[in-house]
């Protein structure tokens, strides 16, 4: 029988925790939900709107949102792997590569629409993104789906790592553990020893988080009315 979930819970009863990645959340001091709910970010960055591709200028840390037009790896003088997809939208064309992850490539498709998110650089003459984060988007989200994806077109939160730990997984398993706090919390209400929020310190900590949670959701509507000509991190934890 599983443990009730608490903020106690050992973190490897989350989806996608095995052992390997339990050992190497150890080294971030994350064994519990509760250790890791308190691995706050280091910093986030603003991805609450997209920038038109054509107005992308070098240096920037933009987000644009296009179609896929091509797809192609091709392997490098160095004898490493090199994949190109290229986006684009009603203004221009922006070019997306990374290098040595031929993997990604079974998820980009002609036609569907990615969001990325990046530093501008401009390699003969045409701007692209280094190994940017990125989300396809899908066709037709459910109606109660979020608007914006989990790795850009929110404030996004970069977390401290360790070796076998990344960032797409961690913010992942970081939103897996809010949504089951926050639906334990919500159901827990008669009793207290096995609740989320089992003493003074746990509430605090749960109702600071939930006011996080509620912010990011809320990030594209707050931010909406704000100048996105350049976009970059807007706040530093570190």
């Amino acid at each position: 029988m599983k443990p009730e979930f608490s903020l106690a819970t050992p973190v490897q009863f989350l989806k996608s925790v095995g052992p390997a990645r339990a050992r190497a959340l150890t080294r971030l001091g994350i064994e519990t939900v509760g250790d890791l709910l308190a691995h706050y970010p280091r910093r986030y960055f603003d991805r609450t709107s997209c920038l038109p591709i054509g107005r992308a200028r070098p240096g920037q840390d933009v987000t644009v949102l296009g179609e896929v037009l091509t797809c192609s790896d091709r392997r490098t003088r160095q004898g490493g792997n090199l994949l190109t997809v290229t986006l684009g939208d009603d203004t221009g064309v922006m070019f997306c590569v990374w290098f040595n992850q031929k993997f990604l490539k079974k998820q980009f498709k002609p036609g569907q629409k990615v969001m990325a998110s990046g530093t501008v650089q401009f390699h003969s003459g045409r701007p692209q993104l280094a190994h940017p984060d990125f989300e396809a988007l899908e066709a037709e989200p459910a109606p109660d789906a979020p608007a914006a994806g989990l790795h850009t077109g929110r404030m996004v939160p970069v977390y401290g790592l360790t070796a076998g730990i990344g960032q797409y997984w961690l913010r992942g398993l970081m939103d897996q553990a809010l949504e089951r706090a926050e639906a334990h919390a919500t159901t827990s209400t008669a009793r207290p020893s096995t609740a989320v929020s089992q003493n003074a310190s746990h509430v605090a900590l749960w109702n600071s988080l939930r006011t996080c949670r509620a912010a990011q959701r809320n990030t594209s509507r707050l931010y909406s009315n704000r100048n996105r000509s350049e976009s970059g991190p807007v706040c530093d934890l570190c």
